[in-house]
């Protein structure tokens, strides 16, 4: 570049503006370096908006490729499998940029929708973690099990993320995505590094943290008495001075959304009873509806209980709900033992997958650092053979729930056997 006037003298005016061109694209490369550094993509958008866009790519799958989907434990790792599981290489990418984002999803769930809320996510969030187990076994049969771990760990991270509404549904779909992930790993354990399961179980304890039972007891109050007893008053609102017609709007509410839709003529039944315990008032019923909110907050500290309390106390309560007189209480109220014994079931498996991860990595010393939640020491531990072949090793929990709460690692490929669950160690033959 020439900088020198006719009498080759330097010309300070051309300098000047050479020196501030170069420094300007300096720091424009600069900052575009440290952008990239930082994050390639946007970190200010709502997950949900990522993984809506994940969900409409879900490919359709041919009655063929549906049934080597549902076989994929007995299926050959072919050329159809492989062309498969590219086939969500998009939905993936999308799935794995969300799990970076910090922030907690909204779903845009609208509370005032009532029992008529709805919630498409969850169903498309364990479609997206089926898929996730079924490309899994691609990965690490092709030596890509990066692949296979960032698959994982996206759709971990999915289903904690789908829970954020608060219901009690979304946190049952959070723990069964959390399961699908326990089953890929026991069951492909054998193929993954050390190094890959030390980065699997890292991202698992890194991720979003998930909604518990009694979190979403808190969101049903929420959920059933404000939006009754708003629809109540809107109906005496409405018909004011005819409370004939209003206590004919309950019982049409509460016919459509309190007992099986299956059976008209016993919906009417059961809305009869309920407005008849209400004196027959549609002030009967708001008084009836209130009278939940103090029974919620009693339930709700019921399922914060570890397990050695938790039995009693939630039996003792439920007897309370059916020798009341609060009916809508007995309609109502979820079936809390069950739902807490899906929680703690899910609190043993993490812990066996982080106990089996310890075991590969530090040999026994590591198996023995994992203490079981519901025993007073390390998991029980014995090898598992399969059809007279030592095939792996079995975690068991004290857990004293029956069916009993097993894992069994994978640590040697060969015919597929059930590794989690009252089937455990039985055959898995295709359908």
């Amino acid at each position: 570049m020439r900088l020198t006037g006719v009498n080759g003298q330097i010309n300070i005016k051309r300098f000047m503006k050479t020196i501030k061109s170069v420094l300007l694209l300096a720091g424009l490369l600069a900052t575009s370096a440290t952008l990239q550094a930082a994050s390639p993509y946007r970190t200010d958008v709502n997950p949900a908006l990522i993984y809506m866009q994940a969900f409409s790519l879900l490919p359709e799958r041919s009655a063929e490729e549906q049934k080597l989907f549902e076989n994929r434990q007995t299926s050959r790792v072919n050329e159809k499998y492989g062309a498969l599981a590219v086939r969500y290489d998009t939905v993936f990418r999308l799935v794995r940029r969300a799990a970076d984002l910090k922030q907690r999803a909204d779903w845009g769930v609208d509370f005032a929708d009532g029992p008529e809320m709805l919630l498409p996510h969850l169903a498309k969030a364990k479609a997206v973690a089926q898929a996730a187990q079924f490309r899994a076994r691609f990965f690490l049969e092709s030596g890509k099990e990066d692949e296979a771990v960032q698959d994982l760990l996206g759709a971990l991270a999915l289903g904690r993320q789908a829970s954020a509404d608060g219901t009690l549904i979304s946190t049952l779909v959070q723990i069964a995505i959390d399961h699908i992930v326990d089953y890929t790993v026991a069951e492909n354990f054998y193929a993954f590094s050390p190094e890959a399961l030390k980065k699997l179980m890292d991202g698992i304890d890194a991720s979003p943290t998930g909604n518990t039972i009694s979190q979403c007891i808190g969101m049903g109050e929420r959920f059933f008495m404000t939006w009754y007893q708003r629809k109540i008053e809107e109906f005496q609102a409405a018909h004011r001075g005819d409370e004939a017609k209003v206590v004919s709007n309950i019982r049409e509410l509460l016919a459509a959304t309190l007992v099986d839709e299956s059976n008209r003529e016993k919906n009417y039944e059961r809305a009869d009873q309920f407005i008849q315990a209400a004196g027959g008032t549609s002030d009967g019923m708001l008084a009836l509806v209130a009278a939940l909110g103090p029974l919620y907050n009693e339930m709700q500290a019921v399922a914060t209980l570890p397990y050695d309390r938790f039995g009693p106390a939630n039996t003792a309560f439920f007897d309370k709900i059916q020798n009341s007189n609060n009916v809508l209480a007995k309609e109502l109220f979820p079936a809390l033992g069950k739902a807490r014994n899906k929680e703690f079931r899910y609190q043993a498996r993490l812990e066996m997958l982080r106990a089996a991860v310890q075991f590969r990595l530090n040999g026994e010393a590591g198996l023995k650092s994992v203490r079981d939640p519901f025993g007073s020491g390390p998991f029980n531990y014995r090898r598992f053979v399969f059809q007279n072949v030592d095939r792996g090793f079995e975690l068991k929990s004290s857990y004293p729930e029956e069916p009993a709460e097993v894992i069994i690692f994978v640590e040697k490929s060969g015919p597929p056997f059930t590794v989690v669950g009252p089937s455990a160690g039985k055959p898995i033959t295709s359908n």
